[in-house]
């Protein structure tokens, strides 16, 4: 008999240990919708260094850029556990990628597939023009009332930058024509949690632009301005006039399970407490959002949506 329970025991013993092993060594995979390096990665890498700290697990940044957002909600539907989280920006699942899809992605249902679980910081977007053209904000809003079509570098089509340059043609009422600035080059990162190893390519090759007088503006994110200024006088050489921000979401599969959503939720809510990511973030030119209660995260939620979309609506947009 004694025999037996041991045996039971040492069976019970090596199976819990290695679930205990499995569990400790699984990865947590943070996916982000754009190329590393850019202000959404910067963001992330933060996060995900800091949410390794707190578990002591692994986890692993994924870049999926393209289709503004659409490859990496479809890579992370095909993932079917529970370890998968999307730090996406507050643009990339809106009306314009739920709606007027390619057809590889028409199965894509945002509102039934994902769940925003928390807002974690809000950038300011920075309209940037030459002194040298324009003195000020408002000397650039009278001269390009001449213009038909003023010419404004945005990362990609349906970005932040693009929605923000948007919203600057309806305040200004002028029409705009968006120029790509983004896979011109190649993005070096030499320690993946350290924002001051970036170098940034797109904004290198945006950087040619406005210098040689291609477009007539930039429309940047606060991180990419803190990444300039160090290296071309920016303060001295443009003007800089924040215009609105877009906001980090975390976004999860609709399908994980209460009990992973709720540690997920405790430990980001823990992040963003920490002082040292804290410090991080506002090194960027960006701030921690406030933790929310549920109802306040869905009014929150909901109301952005809402402000997106009416860009989206009054412009047309299309997935490119």
């Amino acid at each position: 008999m004694f025999g037996k329970f041991l045996y039971i025991f040492i069976f019970y013993t090596m199976f819990m240990g290695a679930a205990q092993s499995q569990i400790s060594e699984r990865n947590y995979n943070v996916i982000v919708p754009f190329a590393a390096g850019n202000a959404v990665d910067i963001t992330a890498r933060i996060y995900a260094d800091q949410f390794k700290k707190e578990q002591e697990l692994s986890v692993i940044v994924l870049n999926k850029p393209g289709v503004s957002g659409l490859i990496a909600a479809d890579y992370m539907l095909k993932l079917k556990d529970d370890s998968n989280l999307l730090f996406a920006p507050s643009s990339s699942i809106f009306k314009y990628t739920a709606t007027v899809k390619p057809d590889a992605f028409k199965y894509i249902d945002f509102k039934k597939d994902f769940t925003v679980l928390d807002v974690f910081n809000e950038t300011p977007l920075v309209l940037v023009t030459k002194k040298d053209k324009y003195k000020s904000f408002d000397d650039f809003s009278k001269k390009i009332k001449t213009i038909d079509y003023v010419k404004i570098g945005v990362l990609t089509i349906g970005s932040p930058t693009h929605l923000a340059a948007l919203e600057v043609s309806d305040l200004l009422k002028i029409k705009v024509s968006p120029i790509l600035y983004t896979n011109q080059s190649q993005v070096i990162i030499d320690t993946a949690n350290d924002l001051l190893d970036y170098s940034f390519a797109p904004l290198a090759s945006a950087l040619p632009l406005i210098e040689g007088n291609k477009v007539d503006a930039l429309m940047i994110y606060s991180e990419e301005k803190s990444i300039l200024l160090p290296n071309v006088e920016v303060s001295g050489k443009y003007n800089i006039e924040p215009t609105i921000p877009f906001l980090n979401w975390i976004v999860i599969n609709s399908s994980m399970s209460d009990t992973a959503k709720n540690k997920i939720k405790s430990i980001t809510y823990k992040i963003k407490q920490n002082n040292d990511v804290q410090s991080k973030i506002i090194q960027t030119g960006s701030k921690i959002y406030k933790n929310m209660s549920d109802d306040e995260l869905r009014n929150f939620i909901n109301t952005s949506i809402l402000k997106y979309n009416a860009i989206v609506e009054r412009h047309g947009l299309v997935v490119q």
